[in-house]
This record gives C-alpha cells, structure tokens and sequence, in this order.
C-alpha cells in the first residue's frame, strides 16, 4: 500500500514522484452543462512529480 509521502520514479521525466494530496486545477476539468460554474473537485492523492510537476491520479490504494 503506498502511503503519503512515498515516492517512486516519474513515468513522463525519469525523476522522483512523490504521493501528495494535490488539488486539481480547474483549467483541466471542464465545465459544468451552463459553461459558468467549475466542478467542485476535493483534493485528492497523486504522484506530484519533483522534476517535470508531472500528476498522475492513485487509485484505491492510499493509507493515509
């Protein structure tokens, strides 16, 4: 089970990934159906990359 704070090797640079709760901009996720109003997004764990600030979503697999 990964925990926070963890890390591993990024998948995109080559360098060090570590899991972080991040939030997610809002620039990447879209609009609601009237275009106005942006999805409500809790943070959530991801693999924030050192190097590239490569994110890659975790799935189930988090002990917090």
């Amino acid at each position: 089970m990964a925990k926070l704070g963890d890390s591993k090797r990024c998948g995109v640079c080559g360098g060090v990934a570590v899991l972080r709760i991040v939030q997610p901009s809002v620039a990447t996720l879209g609009w609601v159906d009237d275009g106005s109003i942006p999805y409500d997004v809790p943070p959530l764990p991801m693999w924030q990359c050192e190097d590239c600030d490569d994110l890659l979503p975790l799935g189930d697999e988090v002990e917090e």
